[in-house]
């Protein structure tokens, strides 16, 4: 199923602007799609690891002595131009720091696994302000994901880049536990995603207002990490679709509609140890 629909029926304004341009503009919201089909439409298929010779996957202790990783996510490696200057209706936001992945990510521990998925956080955060996906593409979130993301904002291309941009957006994500949950070679951890696109976006150097329902959107995200070549991978679904993957006879008996489940998604790992 395409991610989003025929951009034939695109307003009359946007006539001439460019495909990736025009999807932006979808994704948007401005002709009724949401954000939030695109984050349903992110659920990746599951990882696997090397690591065949064991049955359970082992993690270090954490070289910090952090023990509670909950709540809002936080990221500082990030590489400076100069001064920030947020966008205004008339000029995108200027030398935006690129974040950078730290070594840290890689490490076979708990902070090494947050470093991880904060790095995806911040390149998430990038991505909405610029409009450019190299850092998302760097990062080991799968590709399903990375490509969602991609295609619904890359605007990489300098002259698009000028034209098209989000007035004041601001991506927050939480954790909702102290540490992630073990499940046998991999491990799991739930995150709450905002992306709130801000009240205003700018199309081929018009300011266009977008309303609360089609800008801000809300979504559990469960990231599954495993060790592979010395460093995590990361597969990155909507809270409902990994509920109907870990559990096809529960999808199965709702008619494919994970939806329906509710908020039984937190029942789907009682059975398993936190790290």
């Amino acid at each position: 199923m395409a991610l989003f629909p025929m951009t034939s029926g695109l307003p009359s304004s946007t006539t001439g602007i460019s495909r990736r341009s025009a999807m932006r503009y979808v994704g948007a919201g401005i002709v009724g799609v949401s954000l939030s089909t695109l984050l349903v439409a992110c659920g990746g298929s599951s990882s696997t690891s090397e690591n065949t010779d064991a049955d359970t996957l082992q993690i270090s202790p954490s070289a910090s002595s952090r023990t509670d990783f909950s709540g809002e996510v936080t990221f500082d490696s990030y590489e400076k131009k100069g001064n920030f200057v947020p966008a205004t209706e008339s000029a995108p936001a200027q030398n935006v720091p690129v974040p950078k992945r730290p070594a840290s990510a890689s490490e076979n521990s708990v902070q090494g696994l947050y470093d991880s998925i904060a790095f995806v956080y911040a390149a998430i955060n990038y991505l909405v302000l610029t409009g450019d996906a190299a850092p998302l593409r760097e990062s080991k979130a799968d590709e399903k994901f990375v490509a969602s993301f991609s295609s619904f904002m890359d605007e990489s291309d300098e002259s698009s880049q000028v034209r098209n941009w989000f007035v004041s957006p601001k991506v927050t994500m939480s954790a909702f536990t102290a540490v992630p949950t073990l499940v046998k070679k991999s491990v799991q951890w739930t995150f709450d995603l905002v992306i709130d696109l801000g009240p205003t976006v700018v199309v081929e150097g018009a300011p266009a207002e977008m309303s609360e329902k089609v800008r801000r959107t809300e979504r559990g995200l469960v990231v599954t990490g495993v060790r592979h070549d010395n460093d995590w991978t990361l597969t990155i679904q909507d809270e409902y679709e990994a509920q109907a993957s870990a559990h096809p006879e529960i999808d199965g008996a709702n008619g494919g509609n994970a939806g329906n489940s509710g908020n039984s998604d937190n029942d789907a790992f009682s059975s398993d140890d936190n790290l």
